[in-house]
């Protein structure tokens, strides 16, 4: 799988979280989230987001994040 393939069972989540806007990419046991705006992520508002996207059952809480890293 290349950087930018995902496989068939992923997910995607477009959501706007305290003001924020996100693209949430899932498949099992990975996630990826992609601040719209590109700009840098602090690891308190990406685990707030983590656990608001737990919370609401769009991902598993021993799901491992994959940091968005700009092109």
């Amino acid at each position: 799988m290349t950087a930018n393939e995902y496989p068939e069972d992923a997910r995607a989540l477009w959501i706007k979280f305290k003001g924020r806007e996100f693209v949430v990419m899932y498949y099992p046991g990975n996630y990826f989230a992609y601040p719209v705006d590109n700009g840098s992520l602090t690891p308190q508002e990406l685990q707030n987001l983590f656990r608001y996207l737990v919370g609401e059952g769009f991902i598993n809480e021993d799901d491992k994040h994959t940091p968005y890293q700009p092109q």
